[in-house]
């Protein structure tokens, strides 16, 4: 297991194993849910990146999201940011990439 401080696992790390790992699956409902589609859903931001490669199903009670590796470093970089979320949204968006982090034996403290 590899341990950095929280949001500082450099992106050139990050990179290299979710290329390694391939298209990342997840299903996801309640709070993950709504943060997934709130980090989705902001369409391209001040870094100029969006979502292009990854496709995403809501059924309305759950999302069921294949997301590419190009795009798993944008949807980490937002659930670390926490732009325009709600307290109780930011605890859910960095406990989801938390646990992305931890299947990829990536630790942040």
């Amino acid at each position: 297991m590899e341990t950095y401080s929280s949001g500082e696992t450099p992106i050139e790390r990050l990179k290299e194993i979710f290329e390694e790992h391939g298209n990342y699956n997840m299903s996801l409902v309640g709070e993950d849910r709504d943060v997934m589609i709130h980090v989705v859903n902001q369409g391209i931001d001040a870094y100029l990146e969006a979502f292009t490669e990854s496709s995403f199903s809501d059924d309305g009670y759950r999302l069921t999201c294949d997301v590419s590796p190009k795009d798993m470093l944008v949807l980490l970089r937002r659930l670390h940011e926490g732009f325009g979320m709600d307290y109780d949204l930011i605890d859910h968006a960095w406990s989801l990439r938390s646990g992305i982090l931890d299947t990829m034996d990536v630790e942040e403290l």
